[in-house]
């Protein structure tokens, strides 16, 4: 499957969240005709990875992190979403997490950080687009409720079930998802990198104009 296609699945839940009738908006916003965005959610034809990276600066969402998604939804049938969202039908809605999240201002990427998924994908499941597992639920409770500093307490020191539950969600993936997860995990060190050497530097500097002061 081309990675167009990959983008196709992830946004199309997107754009019906949002109407289709913002096709016209979004179109326009991207620099494409409106026919041709409608050509491609419906799988007439691909368009460029130009326009596809300008839609998703447009929704606000991460180019890669959507073609992840969409890989993973490439492996899942409309049934199988439909029968797992089913399943949690009358007992939970996606809101009610949001509204603790907030309340308990716990941002985004640290329940994306425990689930070990993806910020869009979290974002997805949250506002509905996606079902959440059963376990995934269980896990974000076992935080919900904790005071922040007890929150990030959590997340510090829960590094054994953490890691344990990263390498049960490693061997349930493909190679080519591992291949993917590895560059993304070398692409976030790299960023890692970059910040301790800026802070790094500007430490340096600030030692010196106070030993020059």
């Amino acid at each position: 499957m081309e990675i167009s296609e990959y983008f196709r699945l992830a946004i199309q839940l997107y754009i019906k969240k949002l109407g289709w009738g913002s096709q016209k908006r979004i179109a326009t916003a991207i620099g494409i005709q409106q026919s041709y965005l409608s050509e491609f959610l419906n799988r007439k034809r691909a368009i460029s990875e130009n326009a596809r990276v300008r839609f998703a600066e447009y929704i606000n969402f991460n180019y890669e992190e959507l073609i992840a998604l969409g890989r993973k939804l490439s492996r899942h049938s409309a049934e199988q979403l439909n029968e797992q969202s089913e399943a949690l039908a009358g007992r939970f809605k996606p809101e009610l997490l949001q509204l603790i999240r907030k309340k308990n201002n716990v941002a985004i990427k640290d329940f994306a950080r425990i689930l070990y998924i993806s910020e869009t994908e979290y974002i997805f499941k949250e506002e509905g687009l996606l079902p959440f597992t059963f376990m995934e639920l269980s896990i974000l409770f076992q935080h919900i409720g904790l005071t922040q500093s007890e929150f990030n307490k959590r997340l510090d020191n829960d590094i054994s079930f953490n890691i344990e539950f990263f390498k049960n969600r490693i061997k349930s993936l493909r190679s080519e998802e591992k291949q993917e997860l590895k560059s993304r995990l070398l692409k976030e060190r790299s960023g890692l990198k970059k910040k301790f050497a800026k802070t790094y530097r500007k430490l340096n500097k600030a030692k010196k104009n106070i030993e020059i002061v």
